[in-house]
């Protein structure tokens, strides 16, 4: 842990994003006295797991690529980055520093013994001798969940549900400050997900409001965190349990669906679909949470406003005193109504024309 202590004043200050910026950049040092600049800093990544960070690197880095030819994406073949790398293509144009070569697919061990390299790498193997390789101290390449924890001192829980995790959420993950991770450490899955999918109420809410176009507007990284957090958070599964479910435990109240039904109160027009669906849970044929009316159901709501205005019509049979005791035993009933979303969104219009008859009364 003597790396990370010497470092973590800086690291505490600085986004994952930098650290390894720095680390890349350090990894060229060398005495400038005695030792011949380093032709180049090869990164292999034998499992890939760094290549969703690679082009925002690329914005502060000499950052080359080894893979098919894509010279606007300075990517392409080992015979094009040598010629990259001895500057003969001058419409290449690298910012300052020692280029760093990322070599996706690519494993340390691959190039260490030059006539047994596969062929497409041969080129780039003599570069291990006139350059240094970008590697854990083990001699193993550098996989995200070992920079955070031997660098950063941001330990990253086990299991492959964590390290799935870990992948996807790596392009929101370098923009941390490595203080809030290690605050958090060691990381789960649920906290990686959750830097994907950082409103999960406002995303349930979208999910139930129309699940098709949701899944359509998502990319798969952000659908993964999105179904894992359902399970973690909600007791759920989107695909196997499906809207109805969701829907059922949202109208239940309890639990972290409390918090969400509060978020769909705030703007409820904002989901225009959802009424629609919490009225198909009642056909349900084990729908029985609710013994008394429950503002969680928009066909309570109707049944409410149809009681209203037979009670109002059968006003006009009471005298005067009759009428105003009347009214203001319906106030009592119907009154909590108006600050149910119903009322919001034009469901209960005797409920609200109620208040300034019992004013009156």
């Amino acid at each position: 842990m003597g790396e990370v202590s010497a470092g973590s004043a800086a690291a505490a200050r600085t986004t994952v994003r930098e650290e390894l910026l720095g680390a890349l950049r350090s990894a060229s040092d060398h005495n400038r006295s005695d030792v011949v600049p380093p032709a180049a800093v090869l990164w292999t990544d034998k499992e890939r797991r760094w290549e969703p960070v690679i082009p925002t690197l690329r914005e502060a880095l000499p950052l080359l690529t080894f893979g098919p030819y894509e010279p606007e994406a300075l990517t392409g073949p080992a015979i094009w980055l040598r010629c990259v790398l001895a500057g003969t293509l001058p419409e290449v144009d690298l910012p300052e520093g020692t280029p760093v070569v990322y070599l996706p697919g690519v494993g340390r061990s691959d190039l260490r013994a030059v006539e047994d390299c596969p062929k497409p790498l041969q080129p780039l193997a003599e570069l291990q001798y006139r350059g240094v390789i970008f590697s854990h101290p083990n001699g193993r390449d550098w996989t995200p969940a070992a920079f955070l924890a031997r660098r950063l001192g941001v330990e990253v829980a086990g299991g492959s549900a964590t390290q799935g995790a870990l992948t996807r959420a790596l392009r929101e993950l370098i923009k941390v400050p490595v203080q809030e991770l290690r605050a958090s450490s060691p990381l789960q899955a649920t906290d990686l997900d959750e830097l994907l999918v950082p409103d999960m109420e406002r995303e349930l809410l979208l999910w139930l409001d129309d699940p098709r176009a949701y899944v359509e507007a998502r990319g798969p990284a952000v659908r993964a965190a999105f179904e894992n957090l359902c399970a973690a958070r909600y007791g759920f599964d989107p695909q196997a349990d499906g809207d109805l479910e969701a829907a059922r435990l949202l109208m239940g109240g309890q639990g972290p669906w409390e918090a969400v039904w509060k978020r769909y109160a705030e703007a409820p027009g904002r989901y225009p679909n959802l009424p629609t669906l919490l009225d198909r849970v009642e056909h349900i044929g084990e729908m029985k949470l609710f013994d008394e009316t429950s503002p969680y159901r928009p066909r309570d709501n109707r049944a409410q406003e149809a009681h209203l205005r037979e009670a109002l019509l059968a006003l006009e049979n009471l005298t005067a005193p009759a009428a105003r005791a009347r009214i203001a035993e319906l106030e009592a009933q119907h009154g909590r109504r108006r600050g149910w979303v119903w009322a919001e969104l034009g469901q209960s219009p005797l409920a609200l024309a109620l208040l300034p008859l019992a004013t009156l009364a």
